[in-house]
């Protein structure tokens, strides 16, 4: 049975899961694009308006989560505008374009008043089941307490939606109980873009999704020893050849020996699979 509520021109169903879903910096930057084009097959980019787009093979995933869930997406991101409804044209042309049904939109706008919108949505709505999912959390979010760990995502700003992100998603979603996650072995592979051209991979993103995702900041590796530093603004990720040495850049060869660590630890695939 449904118990659906209004608030302002939205409409949402109070017995399923309501997801406030920003686009940018979540599915529309991700870490492959922005060491160039080149590096990612055009296949995973599509392109929006305005020069806004989106990474299909993790939209996907997140895509098939919230099709098991029945979540309900309110758009809070600068793709639309403010306290659109759900049949708002801007709306269905973005619905149409995600393949998935959209509510409408609330806040777009940042700083915060994204935030405020959206705690006051919840809390007029007295809404129990709900997520927001943003790369801006401090700048826009100044309630903690409200918008705590168990009802927010927030990913990095640089590289989106990452697979920990993801499985992150689906227990908030599942009431943080259940083990069965649509987040396959083979969905982390093709995540894994850089195992087509690993050569145009640079030490800032290696630091940034190898050794961040994997909580290492020091590593060993033939002999070198690797250290990220993410707060460095230059150099995040420093090579030191022997004791004493001072941390040097990363050279193309020593790109490739921390490539082939990973790429053995993980023991990638390369399959043309379609996810």
């Amino acid at each position: 049975m449904s118990h659906i509520v209004q608030y302002k021109q939205l409409a949402v169903d109070t017995d399923r899961p309501v997801v406030f879903l920003d686009l940018c910096g979540v599915v529309g930057d991700t870490w492959p694009i922005h060491d160039g084009m080149d590096f990612v097959d055009p296949e995973y980019i599509q392109y929006f308006k305005g020069g806004d787009y989106i990474y299909l093979p993790i939209w996907n995933i997140m895509k098939r989560i919230f099709q098991k869930y029945n979540a309900q997406i309110v758009i809070v991101s600068s793709w639309l505008s403010s306290y659109l409804p759900s049949d708002d044209s801007d709306v269905n042309e973005l619905a149409y374009f995600l393949d998935y049904p959209l509510n409408g939109s609330l806040m777009t706008s940042g700083g915060y008043g994204r935030g405020d919108a959206v705690k006051e949505m919840i809390t007029s709505l007295k809404l129990t089941n709900w997520i927001v999912i943003d790369d801006s959390k401090e700048q826009m979010y100044k309630d903690s307490t409200f918008f705590n760990q168990y009802h927010f995502v927030n990913p990095d700003a640089f590289t989106g939606m990452s697979i920990r992100d993801v499985v992150y998603l689906e227990c908030l979603l599942n009431d943080r109980t259940s083990e069965d996650y649509l987040i396959t072995d083979y969905d982390r592979d093709k995540l894994a873009v850089y195992s087509r051209q690993p050569e145009t991979l640079s030490p800032e993103t290696l630091g940034r999704y190898f050794f961040r995702e994997n909580g290492i900041d020091d590593l060993v590796i033939n002999g070198n020893r690797y250290i990220y530093r993410p707060n460095n603004p230059v150099n995040k990720l420093l090579v030191i050849e022997s004791d004493g040495a001072k941390p040097e850049p990363l050279t193309k060869a020593k790109i490739l020996d921390v490539l082939i660590h990973f790429k053995e630890q993980w023991n990638l695939i390369t399959s043309d699979q379609s996810i």
